[in-house]
């Protein structure tokens, strides 16, 4: 498996970062968990096809992490559908969409208020409700455990993708530090975890820098993977890389289009 930072920024984007969403590659399967306004071009710049895009999963309704998903099914109906010549084959797959029930109900409410169902030629589009509770699914050919997070008053949901020909992914979503998915990452997974506050003060949903360098021990993973930033100072580099060395685990805040073989 493969994994690609899309975006790496915190709801208020940056210069040279977008909102956070990753991508996962499994050989030819694609799973896209949350969608920034900047996802089509990642993906064509790490030489990806989204039209073969099949999977997108939500952690949750907030406007930062699904702001694109009308853009993203028109793009992939153009290319595949409206485009093509009649001697070309139209897309017939379906897009599978998944997350809660408040995050199913929003995105059909977009897709419906620019009648993106009702285009010619749309291809399928079938929605998922994974429910609030610990669950265990099949996406495509992902195997992988969803469960609720500690992000204020909003349902969120981390996400932990087995792989069995290398490391798992666990991706803590927006949340505090909290038991949910330190208990469910090993020392030779891969954890990325947002953090949306640099500086000292506690915010109230989200992860600190501090609380991060505080908690190092009991997030287990030997590579960890900081994201969901604010625009990063130098200071917070030199702090990441001091929390290396001392707890001598991979650490790093990576950059907007930077990836990483699970393996």
């Amino acid at each position: 498996m493969e994994l690609f930072f899309l975006g790496t920024s915190a709801a208020l984007v940056s210069k040279n970062r977008h909102n956070t969403s990753l991508l996962v590659k499994k050989e030819a399967d694609l799973l896209l968990i949350d969608c920034n306004g900047a996802c089509l071009q990642m993906l064509m710049k790490q030489g990806i096809d989204y039209e073969n895009l099949s999977h997108i999963f939500f952690t949750h309704e907030h406007i930062d992490h699904m702001c694109a998903i009308t853009n993203l099914v028109h793009q992939i109906w153009m290319k595949t559908c409206y485009a093509k010549s009649a001697k070309q084959e139209k897309r017939t797959k379906p897009l599978n969409i998944y997350g809660n029930s408040a995050v199913i109900k929003l995105v059909e409410k977009l897709l419906n208020l620019v009648d993106l169902p009702q285009h010619p030629d749309i291809f399928p589009i079938h929605f998922h409700d994974l429910g609030l509770e610990p669950t265990k699914a099949k996406i495509g050919s992902f195997d992988v455990e969803i469960f609720p997070v500690e992000h204020g008053h909003c349902n969120c949901s981390g996400v932990k993708i087995h792989n069995p020909k290398g490391k798992a992914l666990v991706y803590s979503a927006d949340t505090e530090i909290c038991d949910a998915v330190t208990s469910r990452t090993d020392k030779q997974d891969v954890l990325v975890h947002e953090c949306s506050e640099l500086e000292d003060a506690h915010l109230s949903g989200h992860t600190t820098l501090s609380e991060i360098e505080a908690n190092i021990e009991r997030l287990n993973a030997n590579e960890l993977y900081i994201v969901h930033v604010p625009d990063v100072t130098e200071d917070a580099h030199a702090r990441v890389k001091a929390l290396a060395q001392t707890s001598g685990k991979k650490i790093t805040i990576p950059d907007d289009g930077d990836s990483v073989l699970l393996r």
